[in-house]
């Protein structure tokens, strides 16, 4: 849209939303903004983020992201080795003693549950979670045969990271999509990350915006006849359309006054604040350093809740890190704090049963309310897992209805 309408932008941070939460290592470690938290994507589940890359002109790279699975003290029960080949990727166990007796016991339960995700169509897992007519995701897994140990050790660990959010949470998404969002993160599709980082898809995306203000908060929002009003601290602005791409807890406030419909749909919308850490503690990973991995997930079985800890060496593109550099998520073990490099807060949309139904209503008002001026777009919007894939693809769907409203047939 950026090359045939002026778009001007507001935005309350100091830089675009994907990279304001990027921090730059020293001179000493190559002086690079490293991504908080970093972003893996495969063209399996990101095909609408793959696409708006290949737009841009930006490259992706292959990353390793084997995962290991530790008890909360460190130590190692589960481990997997991953081989990228040319744009494929398969993990397999890692047949080391340190993982013999948790496959001795869960060997036959991991085939099984991948032999199940690989073969499963998206009709017959709906089909089959109905007549199980189960309420939770963990009572679904339990009537299919998988036990606790499996299921909270194994796969639970898994979800919260891809979701970046808290077993409670994990156990009320819809059980279809997250189960297909494993699969499509642990398919044959390679892992990746682009060249440059968020920072260098802000800079492609920044060329198509004619103004762009940050540092300004938007207070308001009202329509007058076929304009919205934007009124900001930089005063009042008309504008033809408004797209609000920001989490729910602020587009709600923004729409009440103009579509109060759509506030009371976004209100339904649960988020999670998360925490991400960047340090350099080592004592916040596998206490055998042959099990270091990229992704390194800690289960703590007593409380039943899990973090995991990325080893950024292993996933940055720069090979030039003079020392180790971690990133853990909501860790269950807090790092030195002389060791923390930096701590950041975000706040993730997720999905429910509830919410699913709301945002299915906001995406068909959108779709068939004519002349409507105001848009929503964020993870929250798109169908499925509230996921980076998802806010794209409901930005493309704004646009494509933008497009449709200015260019009729």
């Amino acid at each position: 849209m950026g090359e045939r309408y002026n778009i001007t932008l507001f935005e309350k941070k100091s830089a675009l939303g994907l990279g304001h939460l990027s921090y730059r290592v020293s001179k000493e470690d190559g002086g690079h903004k490293i991504d908080i938290p970093p972003r893996v994507i495969n063209a399996t589940h990101y095909q609408h983020l793959f696409e708006l890359i290949g737009e841009t002109g930006l490259t992706t790279y292959k990353v390793r992201q084997q995962p290991s699975f530790s008890f909360k003290d460190g130590q190692t029960y589960l481990a997997f080795k991953t081989y990228n080949l040319f744009n494929s990727s398969v993990s397999l166990p890692n047949f080391s003693p340190v993982t013999l007796r948790w496959l001795l016991s869960h060997g036959l339960e991991l085939k099984r549950w991948f032999s199940f995700i690989r073969s499963v169509s998206t009709q017959e897992l709906s089909v089959d979670v109905h007549r199980q007519k189960s309420k939770t995701l963990s009572e679904y897994l339990r009537a299919k045969g998988y036990s606790d140990e499996f299921v909270f050790g194994f796969l639970f660990p898994m979800w919260s990271l891809m979701c970046t959010c808290d077993y409670p949470h994990v156990e009320n998404f819809p059980i279809v999509p997250i189960i297909e969002l494993f699969r499509d993160f642990t398919g044959s599709a390679s892992t990746r990350r682009i060249l440059g980082g968020s920072e260098a898809l802000e800079n492609k995306v920044r060329t198509r915006i004619k103004d762009a203000h940050f540092e300004v908060g938007v207070e308001q929002l009202r329509q007058s006849g076929d304009k919205i009003i934007v009124c900001s601290e930089l005063g009042e602005q008309e504008f033809d359309h408004v797209i609000i791409a920001t989490e729910p807890t602020h587009a709600k406030k923004l729409a009440a006054a103009v579509y109060p419909v759509e506030h009371d749909l976004i209100d339904k919308i649960p988020t999670y604040d998360t925490h991400m850490v960047m340090h350099r503690d080592s004592a916040l990973m596998p206490k055998n350093h042959a099990s270091w991995a990229p992704v390194n997930m800690f289960w703590d079985p007593v409380e039943n809740k899990s973090s995991a800890t990325l080893w950024m060496n292993q996933l940055e593109a720069h090979n030039d890190l003079q020392n180790s550099i971690f990133q853990s998520w909501d860790p269950i073990v807090e790092p030195d704090e002389s060791l923390v490099l930096a701590r950041r807060t975000f706040r993730r949309s997720l999905a429910s049963t509830k919410s699913e139904k709301a945002t299915k209503e906001l995406r068909e008002r959108m779709t068939t309310m004519g002349d409507r001026r105001l848009w929503f777009a964020g993870s929250y919007v798109s169908a499925g897992i509230p996921l980076l894939e998802n806010g794209v693809h409901s930005a493309k769907i704004v646009c494509a209805r933008i497009l449709e409203q200015l260019n009729p047939a």
